[in-house]
């Protein structure tokens, strides 16, 4: 019964900035490798491919990317979770602020 009342865990503001940060560095990490999987995709599509690489070695690189980035996001949603109600707001905001994203 204790539990049922007990009030929620408080997460320090120092805390909570620390963990935006790491969301939002991650989530430009997570579009700068989208970014590569998009050339890599165009190269396998178009068979031109920079000199002395192979369809192989894209291929392969193209996969690395795929899983890094299903990585990323998951840490990103695992991050997300932790927040608190307040830190997913200041996220929301800061995820659209434009002078962030660039």
């Amino acid at each position: 019964m204790s539990e049922q009342t007990k009030p929620l865990k408080k997460q320090s503001k120092g805390l909570a900035n620390q963990q935006i940060r790491e969301i939002l560095a991650l989530g430009k990490t997570c579009d700068e490798y989208k970014e590569r999987i998009d050339e890599l995709e165009t190269m396998i599509l178009g068979g031109n491919y920079s000199e002395g690489v192979n369809f192989d070695e894209v291929q392969d690189d193209l996969q690395e990317c795929q899983t890094k980035v299903a990585k990323l996001r998951s840490s990103i949603a695992n991050k997300k979770s932790k927040l608190s109600v307040d830190g997913r707001l200041n996220l929301t905001k800061l995820m659209g602020n434009v002078f962030l994203r660039e």
